[in-house]
């Protein structure tokens, strides 16, 4: 086979291989096809499955004896995307206990419900820039460096969704 006809075959071949595409193994949860679209179900991929503090959360100095938390929590849909969605949040803050199977101690602070269920209120802590929710609260300064922050999102269905983080105080 003259080589310029190799490379011409290889060249078509790389190119139909590029073109080709192929399809993300992602490993998230799909809906059904074949779901009728006025159906509720083809919907049911869009509801948090997950709640996600992101890494932007601190608990930093503050005002002198007034340290300040700053949460930033993302809820994610089954495709593992951030979304807006109503529901309630709960806020605790727990003693680290070091070298220990279930790192919470003893409950340091619960903050009331936060209720994001009419379209001001949700709006309102939503952070578009990060497709995240804000919140910030004091607290009273205390001896511990070391907290476990724990997130619950309650949905509107019944659903309760939790997730947990590690925060150092300066």
């Amino acid at each position: 086979m003259p080589r310029g006809v190799l490379i011409a075959t290889l060249c078509l071949l790389t190119a139909l291989m590029l073109l080709g595409g192929c399809e993300s193994g992602s490993g998230a949860r799909r809906p059904p096809q074949n779901v009728d679209p006025n159906s509720l179900l083809v919907y049911s991929g869009f509801l948090p499955v997950a709640v996600d503090i992101l890494p932007l959360t601190e608990l930093s100095a503050g005002e002198p004896q007034r340290p300040q938390l700053r949460v930033y929590v993302a809820l994610l849909d089954t495709f593992g995307d951030q979304i807006k969605a109503p529901g309630v949040f709960r806020f605790e803050l727990y003693e680290h206990l070091p070298r220990s199977a279930d790192p919470k101690g003893a409950r340091a602070k619960i903050w009331p419900d936060i209720e994001l269920i009419g379209p001001d209120s949700n709006h309102s802590r939503w952070r578009d820039f990060l497709r995240a929710y804000e919140f910030v609260f004091t607290l009273e300064a205390g001896p511990r460096r070391e907290y476990v922050l724990a997130v619950t999102f309650l949905a509107p269905g019944g659903q309760r969704l939790n997730a947990e983080t590690l925060l150092f105080r300066p």
